[in-house]
């Protein structure tokens, strides 16, 4: 699988991104994830959760995942 949501990021995240689930939103937010083309899509069956492919995350988050 290559897209992943907040929740699922969150327990590799550290040290290379925020370990707490507002921190990494609002840096998701700063760095412009959703805007991503082919890297940001709403999760199926709901309208409020996001996930973000693999290639947005630094390498040894994406290793760890």
């Amino acid at each position: 699988m290559s897209f992943f949501t907040f929740k699922e990021i969150l327990p590799f995240a550290a040290p290379e991104l925020p370990s707490g689930l507002r921190a990494l939103q609002r840096l998701a937010k700063q760095e412009g994830w959703r805007g991503q083309s082919g890297k940001a899509r709403q999760k199926c069956g709901t309208s409020r959760e996001w996930e973000f492919h693999a290639d947005l995350l630094p390498a040894p988050v994406r290793l760890r995942l």
